[in-house]
């Protein structure tokens, strides 16, 4: 199966972004990936995505399920 895992922008009550790495993401995926499956994450922190950019990621990589 294909999962996508989305990590959304976190921003600080100043509105600064705090760049972090997503290690509940990362652990989901590396115990998705060592039973066999293909797995994305997309972090908004890092790539800066907007709503229309992640829906076209989705679309292209036309994961089974997205968390």
């Amino acid at each position: 199966m294909r999962f996508q895992i989305i990590v959304p922008t976190s921003l600080s009550t100043e509105g600064k972004v705090h760049a972090h790495p997503p290690y509940g993401a990362m652990y989901i995926a590396s115990s998705l990936m060592e039973e066999g499956h293909e797995v994305r994450i997309e972090n908004g922190d890092i790539e800066k995505f907007d709503y229309a950019q992640l829906c076209s990621r989705i679309e292209k990589f036309s994961p089974d399920i997205i968390g």
